[in-house]
Formats: structure tokens, sequence, C-alpha cells
């Protein structure tokens, strides 16, 4: 799900959840919408990686979600 239709998303309240998702080099964002289906965070049709928590945790806040869920390994 590319970022602009995560910004709508929010906002029209079409999704639920973020979860961040460990991945062996780095941290995907995953999207949990109206239908429980779970949609990563995409730029330029590819999963948007993060290096750390930290970036994922804040741009997830910026977006309007006030939880985010991590899930460990």
């Amino acid at each position: 799900m590319e970022f602009s239709e995560v910004y709508l998303g929010q906002k029209m309240g079409a999704l639920k959840e973020v979860i961040l998702q460990p991945k062996p080099d780095g941290w995907i964002m995953l999207l949990r919408d109206e239908d429980d289906g779970l949609l990563p965070l995409t730029w330029g049709g590819r999963a948007c990686l993060f290096d750390s928590l930290a970036p994922a945790t804040e741009l997830a806040h910026l977006i309007g979600f006030d939880h985010v869920r991590v899930q460990h390994h």
C-alpha cells in the first residue's frame, strides 16, 4: 500500500492498526485494513524497509496511528 493511500486510508478510517514486523535486514510496516487484511507500506511498489524501530514508529504516529504494535521473532 503506497504512502499516499495509507494517509488517505487512515483519515477515512479504513485502516485499523499498524504492525512493525522484523525482517533479517530491518523492519517493515504492515497495515491492517477493515477486512483484517495485512498490507505492507510500499514506496514505488516495493515494501519500505526501516533500519530501526524509531523512524518506523515516528512515521506511524505522523500518519495518525496512536498505537503501534511491534512483533518480535
